[in-house]
């Protein structure tokens, strides 16, 4: 039994599954905002593995409970049904320049659904990620001028360096 109750659970919070196009693709999220009406900065929260676990869902949770935009999205969304052990056996893809270049794009067209809500707040955006999502995190923060915080949970910076090598 947790300690304190799940963020999930909050009445205060209104979230659930969205969905947004970048591209010709779908991505498959999910956003948590206050209760309370208002305009709240956005956090965008990069997953490490295919799917939206409950912990991805609660951390955006738990963002809204502090005054938040929650965004967690599968970064994996352009390929349904991929398991952890297909993204291993395709680690040069996932580890490299072009699967980060494409996570960049879907990360901007993920903000941009988001700026034509009217609970948006303009301005700097905040992205944290757990372990692979990390590391997409801190490539978005060095090469958006969007970004205004990072958190990262373990994250390597280059796991294919051979994929950046011209």
């Amino acid at each position: 039994k947790p300690l304190e109750p799940l963020a999930l659970e909050d009445p205060n919070v209104v979230q659930g599954p969205l969905a947004f196009k970048s591209g010709g693709a779908t991505m498959n999220g999910y956003l948590a905002r206050p209760k309370a009406p208002g305009r709240y900065t956005p956090v965008v929260i990069f997953s490490p593995n295919p799917g939206l676990t409950d912990d991805l869902r609660n951390t955006a949770a738990q963002l809204a409970q502090g005054g938040f935009l929650g965004l967690a999205y599968d970064t994996y969304s352009r390929d349904p049904g991929i398991t952890v052990g297909q993204v291993r056996e395709r680690f040069d893809y996932f580890a490299g320049r072009e699967f980060d270049e494409q996570n960049r794009r879907d990360t901007a067209a993920g903000l941009e659904h988001l700026r034509r809500q009217p609970f948006f707040r303009r301005g700097r955006v905040g992205v944290m990620g757990f372990c692979g999502g990390a590391r997409q995190a801190l490539i978005f923060s060095t090469e958006s001028k969007e970004d205004g915080a990072v958190v990262n949970f373990y994250a390597p910076p280059v796991l294919n360096p051979a994929a950046y090598q011209s």
